[in-house]
């Protein structure tokens, strides 16, 4: 995305239920991303189009701390997924190796 428009409409559409439409009409009335994020949610309930869901998901956005309870089952996710790659990495690797070893075994055998 280059223009700014753009850009602010990327960041706003993460916001649930916000979409494209809504977020032209959200910057043209506060003019920029800073105006948007201190209004009050009286003045983003004017809003054509952004019902009280709307409001509150927005206000919530710019104004709630993200969830640290989200962040640590997220991290907690990350390196259970992380382990069982390196577990399955490691019983790759021993597969392979028995498997080399099995060769040479064959080999001998042969010989």
């Amino acid at each position: 995305k280059e223009t700014f428009a753009e850009q602010a409409a990327d960041v706003l559409t993460c916001v649930r239920s916000i979409n494209k439409t809504d977020s032209s009409i959200l910057l043209s009335s506060f003019g920029s991303l800073k105006g948007l994020a201190k209004a009050q949610m009286d003045e983003l309930s004017l809003c054509p189009g952004i019902g009280e869901k709307k409001v509150r998901r927005l206000f919530d956005a710019f104004h709630k701390p993200f969830s640290t309870q989200a962040a640590r089952k997220r991290q907690k996710r990350e390196k259970e997924a992380a382990e069982e790659v390196a577990q399955r990495k490691m019983e790759a690797e021993k597969a392979e190796q028995q498997k080399e070893r099995n060769e040479g075994d064959i080999h001998e055998v042969m010989v």
